[in-house]
Parts: C-alpha cells; sequence; structure tokens
C-alpha cells in the first residue's frame, strides 16, 4: 500500500478530553462510510466523510479519520461515557 499524500487524512495518536471553552456550533450533516485498512501492516479502522448537499463536489470524500485498535479502545471508552448503557444496542453485525 502507498503512503497517503492527502492532507484531509489523519491517523488518529492520542484522544483525550478537550479543553476548548466555549459551545459547539452546529456542524454541516454529511454522510460517513467506514472500511477495515491497514497502516503499515497495522490494521485500522477508516471513517470517511462525503460532501454535504450544499458542497459543489458532493459525495465526495471529504476528510479521513482512521484509528488502531488502541485508538478504538479509547474511542469505545469515552463513546460508553456519552452514552451509558450503549453496548446493549450493540448488535455484532456490521453493515
Amino acid at each position: 500500500m502507498k503512503p497517503c499524500l492527502n492532507w484531509h487524512m489523519a491517523f488518529i495518536t492520542e484522544i483525550k478530553k478537550s479543553s476548548a471553552i466555549g459551545g459547539s456550533h452546529p456542524h454541516t450533516e454529511a454522510s460517513c462510510g467506514w472500511r477495515l485498512a491497514d497502516r503499515n501492516g497495522v490494521p485500522v479502522v477508516q471513517l470517511d466523510t462525503y460532501g454535504s448537499e450544499a458542497r459543489k463536489l458532493h459525495g465526495k470524500v471529504s476528510q479521513s479519520l482512521q484509528v488502531d485498535r488502541a485508538r478504538a479502545v479509547q474511542l469505545v471508552e469515552v463513546l460508553m461515557l456519552a452514552f451509558p448503557g450503549l453496548l446493549k444496542d450493540v448488535s455484532l453485525q456490521a453493515n
């Protein structure tokens, strides 16, 4: 696999609580796809967001995030904190 030179892609190396001050502003809605990939032989999950209805190239990948197993564990912990009881709603069938 060739290294990705796309500046819209990020490999997450750390997940920590943000210290940003102030409220969150509404974000543009977008569709998100996922796929299994590898980064130098290490399995990762890649999330791709696609251009919103308002974008010139609707449906084109806008941003991509990759997480490895360690960051996936951290992300699940954050999701469990934000959404107590989440696991009871989870199906092991990936769509």
